[in-house]
């Protein structure tokens, strides 16, 4: 294993790790959504939504982060075979 790929691999699991502590940052700090519709606040459900999208598509970065991190590792070592039996 390369340095380049112990790289990829500490930046695929740091990825891979982000995701739980999202959405847990998301279910502990947001209010339900029966509290969000009782607020007599101005636009609080927009404020909700968007906070919500953003850690689905938080979540969704982090594993598209994680996939070409293991995918790149994994063409450097068919180039790396490849050049073995060439």
């Amino acid at each position: 294993m390369t340095t380049h790929s112990l790289r990829r691999a500490a930046a695929a699991l740091a990825a891979l790790a982000l995701i739980p502590v999202v959405w847990i940052q998301g279910v502990i700090g947001m209010p339900t959504m029966s509290e969000v519709v009782a607020a007599k606040t101005a636009d609080t459900l927009g404020v909700w939504l968007f906070t919500w999208s953003l850690i689905v598509i938080a979540s969704a970065a982090a594993a598209a982060v994680a996939w070409a991190c293991w995918s790149w590792d994994r063409e450097a070592a068919r180039s790396q075979d490849f050049q073995k039996t060439a």
